[in-house]
């Protein structure tokens, strides 16, 4: 649920050099392109 996605975009965003996503469709974008292995 909510908690499993929070804790999976923080994850992602601890260990990717992503810059701040401007609006809703960028941070889409964004998750989307993030290939599963990065999460493991």
């Amino acid at each position: 649920g909510y908690n499993i996605g929070i804790r999976l975009i923080d994850e992602f965003l601890a260990k990717s050099n992503v810059s701040r996503c401007v609006d809703f469709r960028e941070t889409a974008d964004v998750i989307a392109k993030v290939p599963l292995n990065l999460l493991d």
